[in-house]
């Protein structure tokens, strides 16, 4: 990827990697060596590929570039996270959020040994994690007993209000919620 570093670029790029829309003044250098990278990018080979620099995310294509899918979501590469993060900036987009906690965790975590506690939890990450990459949300945090998502224009689509109820219903069962003994 290009290197711009003035916290303007950053911003509109950041805007651009959130909504894939393009912000008055983005720069038409960056894009077209995006687009360049994009070309380079394919002749490797494997699947899945990146969604933002289309590098291949696993088999021979992704060891020999060392890329490996992100923290974020596994439909974007390491290298794409980490250009994004190299700079404190941001973009204001219209975006869904989803949280969720396990309920009454600490009385749970109290009344069971600290390694059945920590495969609940874990059972809820995974859980939560599939469900929220099923309907391209950004997995945001996993936390002590939290997760949440971020629905974002560009993955999520511009429904992505909708698709953030969705993701909560499959959530929801998902974790048992709709079995008679409880979840």
């Amino acid at each position: 990827m290009p290197n711009y570093t003035t916290k303007k670029q950053y911003e509109e790029n950041w805007y651009w990697y959130l909504t894939g829309e393009n912000k008055e003044g983005f720069s038409a250098e960056y894009e077209s060596s995006v687009r360049l990278f994009r070309r380079v990018s394919g002749l490797f080979p494997g699947k899945p590929r990146c969604f933002e620099c289309n590098r291949p995310l696993s088999g021979l294509g992704s060891w020999l570039t060392r890329t490996r899918p992100s923290s974020f979501s596994p439909r974007l590469c390491n290298s794409c996270e980490q250009y994004m993060r190299q700079e404190e900036a941001g973009a204001e987009v219209e975006l869904s959020m989803l949280f969720a906690d396990v309920r009454g965790s600490t009385t749970l975590a109290e009344k069971t040994t600290p390694a059945e506690f920590k495969k609940l939890i874990q059972r809820f990450y995974r859980a939560s994690t599939e469900v929220l990459v099923q309907h391209n949300a950004m997995v945001n945090r996993l936390m002590g007993d939290q997760v949440i998502g971020l629905f974002v224009p560009r993955f999520a689509g511009s429904g992505h209000a909708k698709v953030a109820v969705a993701a909560a219903l499959d959530l929801l069962r998902a974790t048992g919620h709709e079995d008679r003994e409880g979840p």
